[in-house]
């Protein structure tokens, strides 16, 4: 019975000690050989402690305190090669209600890629990316943006497509994610190469491979109102408007002087200019015909004078010379 306790006293104490290291190799920050080397050094001071400590303290005596000494030296010397697994073996319980000992999944990070961007160095930007898609093949996100590098900021739309073609290859994809990407296809068939119909095909597609979806329905409503080569033709060669020129940085000038307003009654007020000449030079020409009507009922009433009077006849001449010089003077008159 007694060989029985003591077998299961062994059995029980080695099983604790296998568990408490295999628990500290997996904690242990050092790694397996900063455990190990505790632990050479804890043996080497448990030793110590049994050969000399003990030992002393048994004979009694003045060598019963130097035993003492040497057992509490070595009991510091343990405590602070494991104080950090001790209190961490004692608070950990107690830590797991407010720690979320879940490991942390890994995913890709795109922090950098996304820096070089911003930066304008677009190749470390495509190479940082394709570093990651290394690492996280099937990752949707990184292909993309993979995709959009090559399209909008390297000038590689036959890349960017190929780099789609292959996503689409992926299992694990959802049809929000096929749709996502058809859907940026044909945003870069219309933007990049114009192409109407290489665009209705991708969308069509999304129709196709994920059919009886919200995705699908979209695409649909989407390819009923596409746009046509026609609207393309017209949206590239429309003419550009032109926009007058105008003051600028009014805000900074100390002193503000307003814009001019354009005049909206100047072609009224010319027309209206127009026709007062116009009937200037109508009624003009009956205001001369009045005026030489009257100078000839002069003429007239002046040669009856003269036909009256006692004065002897003249000659035909002298009346015609005579008559002629009131004449021309009248006529003088009317001209101006």
């Amino acid at each position: 019975m007694d060989i029985a306790l003591k077998i299961l006293e062994w059995t029980a104490g080695l099983a604790g000690f296998g568990w408490f290291v295999w628990w500290r190799l997996q904690k242990d920050e050092s790694g397996p050989w900063g455990f190990v080397i505790k632990g050479v050094a804890s043996l080497i001071i448990g030793y110590c402690f049994i050969r000399y400590g003990v030992g002393m303290f048994r004979e009694g005596g003045l060598i019963a305190v130097v035993g003492l000494g040497a057992s509490m030296a070595c009991a510091l010397a343990l405590g602070v090669i494991w104080r950090d697994d001790l209190l961490g073996a004692i608070a950990h319980p107690f830590a797991s209600f407010y720690e979320d000992e879940t490991p942390l999944e890994a995913k890709p990070y795109y922090d950098q890629a996304e820096a070089k961007r911003m930066a304008g160095d677009f190749p470390a930007a495509v190479a940082a990316v394709r570093a990651e898609l290394e690492k996280f093949p099937d990752d949707f996100d990184g292909r993309m943006r993979l995709a959009t590098l090559l399209a909008e900021h390297s000038e590689d739309l036959a890349g960017a497509l190929a780099v789609i073609e292959d996503t689409l290859l992926l299992e694990s994809l959802a049809p929000g994610q096929i749709a996502y990407a058809l859907n940026t296809a044909a945003d870069w068939h219309l933007k990049f190469a114009r192409d109407s119909e290489a665009a209705r095909l991708a969308v069509e597609r999304i129709i196709t491979m994920v059919a009886g979806t919200n995705a699908a329905l979209h695409a649909q409503q989407r390819l009923a109102n596409f746009a046509t080569p026609e609207m393309i033709a017209h949206e590239d060669n429309h003419e550009p408007i032109a926009i007058p020129e105008y003051q600028r940085k009014i805000g900074v000038r100390r002193k503000f002087v307003a814009a001019e307003k354009p005049d909206i009654n100047a072609e009224e007020r010319r027309l209206r200019d127009r026709l007062a000449k116009k009937r200037e030079r109508l009624e003009r020409p009956r205001g001369a015909g009045s005026a030489l009507r009257g100078g000839v009922r002069v003429l007239r009433a002046r040669s009856a004078g003269v036909g009256n009077s006692h004065h002897p006849a003249r000659p035909a001449a002298a009346r015609g010379g005579a008559l002629a010089a009131p004449a021309g003077q009248l006529a003088g008159e009317i001209v101006q």
